[in-house]
């Protein structure tokens, strides 16, 4: 509860920003955990 208390100005002055910046930062803690597999084609890179 503390962390949004701490956030909440941030939020109450730019919505979208806050909104997007919580988003990547969840998704950069997230995704840095998992195994990352790389497949090569003629016609794709993934």
């Amino acid at each position: 509860m503390a962390r949004f208390a701490k956030i909440l100005p941030e939020y109450k002055a730019a919505p979208e920003i806050t909104r997007e910046r919580l988003y990547i930062e969840t998704m950069e803690k997230v995704l840095s955990h998992t195994v990352k597999c790389w497949s090569m084609t003629a016609k794709t890179a993934i």
